[in-house]
């Protein structure tokens, strides 16, 4: 199998990682930083094909995409700002290339629609391979009480990034609240939105509720590095601490850092997360999104 990369941010190292794992060769890179190739390479241990890699390396997609090595490709794998995700999946589609996109796979609903019968394409919602525990909670209570805590730590470089410009990225909640949305909507949705605080930059909190929970949520980014929280709790008493599984404590028993390679393992078998998998849980992070801007239009006029 045969892979091309869109994107050498922060991102790639884990893509790189999980194409190596299992078994992939990655033809041809693409970035418009050069820097961030090199950077990649070497905390990916590839230094000793930096020459050949470097030969087939791209600044701009396009140019890759009409290379003599693209057509030795069988999936392009798309890791750029949220709002170009979706021309970059129609192009590689349309040149017959099968198309793994980091979340959110796309911003607007009426592109999730014109993709929705595409069965080649996949995102790396990557929450869903790691928590089993929500679906056996699922069949036990008929109706869960939850509170979802999510307080995270963003730098400066966060800060000054394009994740921060509502039309790239789609805000917080599209940037980083919808792996845990994700989450909770595959085990308990579809979710209507009941409340939602005023559009915040760098904290948002509100209720949803589905016909099998009630969900309270915070998500926060502007949390002491050494504060952060990813908890999920239920009424009953059973909490899941993802920070937990993120860093490595001694309570693991999922290897969160390597959720990509359960992603990539399940999308080459033909059974990863596809567009028409999404329609509920963008339509949720959509209406969140909205409900604030207008809570906060309204507030101002």
């Amino acid at each position: 199998m045969n892979f091309a990369i869109v994107g050498m941010g922060f991102i790639a190292e884990r893509h790189i990682r999980a194409i190596k794992h299992i078994g992939g060769e990655i033809i041809c890179w693409c970035d418009k930083d050069w820097d961030n190739i090199i950077d990649t390479i070497t905390k990916c241990n590839l230094q000793h094909r930096l020459s050949a890699i470097l030969e087939k390396s791209f600044v701009e997609w396009e140019d890759m995409f009409e290379s003599y090595a693209f057509e030795e490709v069988d999936y392009v794998v798309i890791l750029t700002p949220n709002y170009l995700h979706y021309s970059m999946i129609k192009k590689a589609r349309l040149l017959g290339k099968k198309v793994i996109c980091e979340k959110p796979l796309v911003l607007d609903l009426n592109e999730l629609e014109l993709l929705k019968e595409d069965k080649e394409i996949y995102t790396t919602l990557q929450l869903r391979y790691a928590f089993p525990i929500l679906k056996k909670l699922k069949t036990i209570y008929e109706r869960n009480e939850i509170r979802m805590n999510i307080e995270v730590h963003r730098g400066a470089w966060y800060y000054n990034s394009w994740k921060v410009d509502l039309e790239k990225s789609g805000g917080l909640i599209f940037n980083i609240g919808i792996h845990y949305f994700d989450l909770l909507n595959a085990e308990f949705g579809p979710f209507k939105v009941r409340d939602v605080s005023a559009y915040n930059d760098k904290c948002m909190e509100g209720m949803i509720e589905s016909n099998s929970a009630i969900v309270r949520w915070k998500l926060k980014i502007d949390a002491p590095i050494d504060k952060q929280r990813r908890d999920i709790k239920f009424a009953e008493g059973h909490k899941i601490d993802l920070t937990g599984y993120t860093y490595g404590t001694s309570r693991t028993q999922v290897d969160f850092t390597n959720l990509h390679n359960k992603a990539y393992e399940n999308i080459i078998k033909g059974e990863g997360v596809r567009p028409a998998d999404l329609i509920s849980v963008t339509k949720l992070v959509s209406d969140i999104t909205n409900t604030a801007l207008e809570g906060r239009r309204r507030r101002t006029e």
